[in-house]
């Protein structure tokens, strides 16, 4: 089992949109989806 599942990155990903942008939340969420992280 991953140490993190799908509610941390979605939470992560929506913390780093509130604080650095909705760029970086993007960024993010395209990434994780490249690195097959769910």
């Amino acid at each position: 089992q991953p140490p993190h599942g799908p509610r941390f990155t979605a939470t992560l990903c929506k913390l780093a949109e509130l604080v650095m942008g909705p760029e970086i939340g993007y960024v993010l969420r395209v990434v994780y989806a490249k690195e097959g992280v769910r």
